[in-house]
């Protein structure tokens, strides 16, 4: 162990010094960075504990099974629909203290007027009950305990950045927050004398398919002469949405073949005779671009839709089927139960139109 430390400590110096790096920086770096992995792994609890154990057994049977714990279930949610019931913050931890990060725009904590980006939030109270002191707590705990149910409020002990130490209190009604950060974005590019659109797509969302329609809309009014749909560090997300973008730029085929445990073959095809965008088509992968990704850059090479440039992709050829592990009489009859998370586990393989796979 000891000779393990003392490689770790070699490597993290020389990267520094590598870096350009003092060595008086270096000893100022290394010693907050361990400092901090002390302090977090000090913070760990037994839901962590446990989701560690759980998420090894479940690699061991298959590398794309996993665990989620409760916590990690409810951000999975929060990625597929790209909405929460919040403040509309992204917080950050600086030290002990938990920081505004940003807001997003029209959110409570935006609207409220009363809190501003690099505020520390140094308490949290909900309605009724007296305020907690959540300096030296883990982010995720924090962000717990202001998160809740839409139109319910929670007060803030706000220590505003750079004006002394007095905090003030600020309550805020939580709402519905949609994550515009995280869905798909247009831009412009010009090329020579003509216009280039671009989607860039970090994820398979749900409701993808129809925020893409939106934004080439927008590109027509603009007369673009050809799209560019970035799907790099794309990991992939909802089967359903992947064989729907696709059927946006052809008539109607299938766009994927599925098999089961049982050897038996389903074709998801495009069925509705429709091509939304007609035009040039360029899509962008490299080595993490993975399942759904793959998928859709796949349909699109196969039916000679559109040039697909870039690295190999990621090589992800199975399907996942998301279950949670709480009973739903268990919750209806036993609300004060702890929640037990969920798993994902593969039920399927997936092969491209033409037959191949896109996992080596």
């Amino acid at each position: 162990m000891n000779a393990l430390w003392d490689s770790k400590v070699k490597f993290d110096e020389l990267s520094l010094k590598l870096a350009g790096k003092t060595d008086k920086e270096i000893r100022e770096t290394l010693t907050r960075r361990y400092k901090f992995a002390i302090r977090r792994l000090a913070q760990t609890n037994s839901e962590d504990v446990f989701s560690l154990a759980m998420t090894a057994f479940a690699r061991e049977i298959d590398p794309h099974t996993n665990y989620l714990s409760p916590r990690n279930t409810e951000q999975f949610n929060t990625e597929m629909s790209l909405s929460l019931e919040g403040i509309g913050a992204v917080l950050q931890m600086d030290d002990d203290y938990t920081v505004i990060n940003s807001m997003v725009a029209g959110g409570p904590a935006a609207k409220s007027k009363a809190i501003s980006v690099g505020d520390k939030i140094v308490g949290v109270g909900q309605t009724g009950k007296p305020m907690v002191d959540v300096i030296g707590w883990r982010l995720d705990d924090v962000v717990a305990l202001i998160k809740g149910p839409k139109g319910s409020k929670v007060r803030l002990e706000i220590l505003p950045a750079g004006k002394g130490t007095k905090t003030r209190t600020v309550t805020l009604t939580r709402e519905r927050i949609r994550l515009e950060d995280r869905a798909v974005k247009m831009s412009v590019k010009t090329v020579g004398k003509e216009k280039v659109g671009v989607l860039d797509i970090p994820g398979f969302y749900v409701g993808l398919t129809d925020d893409v329609k939106v934004q080439l809309q927008k590109l027509e009014k603009q007369n673009v002469s050809s799209v560019i749909i970035d799907l790099r560090s794309n990991g992939g997300g909802a089967l359903t949405e992947a064989v729907s973008l696709s059927g946006l730029f052809i008539p109607s085929g299938p766009i994927v073949q599925v098999r089961d445990n049982n050897g038996k073959v389903r074709e998801d095809s495009d069925t509705d005779g429709q091509v939304f965008y007609k035009g040039p088509l360029v899509v962008l992968v490299d080595r993490f671009s993975a399942s759904a990704s793959e998928i859709f850059a796949a349909a699109m090479q196969d039916y000679g839709r559109a040039l697909v440039v870039g690295e190999p992709t990621f090589g992800k050829g199975t399907v996942q089927q998301y279950r949670s592990l709480n009973r739903i009489y268990d919750q209806m009859l036993r609300p004060e139960w702890p929640a037990l998370g969920s798993v994902q586990y593969t039920i399927q393989k997936f092969y491209r139109v033409n037959g191949g796979s896109t996992q080596p």
